[in-house]
């Protein structure tokens, strides 16, 4: 359950890329939307910082339980190379 909204968070990217481990950087981001509330595009935003599929399935998957608008959710999908991790994301919105 969304409690407030994460976009008046302070959820900056500045923040993001001073962490060096894109694991570490998805643990800023699970602390960050615990118990906001988030929109697909400030997701894809975000996803832009994390140079692999496995990171960016990382964050996917700790935004994707907190997401207002899940049908645009689903077009994160294009962000992915990997077959592999396509077919966890098609788990993950299932």
């Amino acid at each position: 359950r969304c409690l407030s909204d994460w976009s008046s968070d302070v959820c900056s990217s500045d923040l993001l890329l001073e962490i060096e481990v894109e694991g570490d950087r998805v643990q800023r981001v699970k602390t960050w939307v615990t118990g906001k509330c988030v929109l697909s595009q400030q997701v894809r935003n975000l996803s832009d910082l994390f140079f692999s599929d496995e990171g960016r399935l990382g964050l996917f998957e700790v935004t994707y339980p907190r997401v207002l608008d899940p049908k645009a959710f689903r077009e994160l999908k294009l962000l992915l190379e990997e077959e592999k991790s396509v077919s966890r994301f098609d788990q993950l919105v299932q």
